[in-house]
């Protein structure tokens, strides 16, 4: 795999947790109507004004779309499991730093089980 495509798989692997970190954040803004009855409407129109949601679905989207250019130009064999480690990591990172959760260290060699399982699944598939 080449420096770009790597480049290209990080991005949109970023786009995706930044899109989910952001919405995340629109909600937490939120929370003071989350599960009242009825609140619904007012919660939804809420979030509607919100330039963190908009942004949000605007990476959503950006990542979607490189995603489509992702796998229509590179073997999905390698490519998708690179993504998921990386919006592994990426997710872990947010959630640690930008929303103060507390990672475990069960959760950290979790982490390290999947990425391990990830790198063994993309070098043999690129094996041919």
């Amino acid at each position: 795999m080449t420096p770009k495509a790597l480049l290209t798989i990080a991005v949109c692997a970023a786009l995706a947790v930044g899109s989910t970190s952001l919405i995340r954040v629109s909600l937490n803004h939120t929370s003071d109507i989350a599960g009242q009855a009825g609140m619904l409407f007012e919660r939804c129109a809420r979030l509607a004004t919100m330039p963190t949601m908009w942004l949000g679905i605007t990476l959503f989207v950006l990542s979607n779309l490189l995603w489509i250019y992702i796998i229509a130009t590179l073997p999905l064999v390698t490519a998708y499991p690179l993504q998921i480690a990386l919006v592994f990591v990426f997710n872990t990172a947010s959630a640690t730093w930008v929303f103060s959760e507390r990672l475990t260290l069960v959760g950290l060699a979790g982490l390290i089980c999947i990425l391990s399982g990830v790198t063994i699944v993309s070098c043999l598939g690129m094996i041919k």
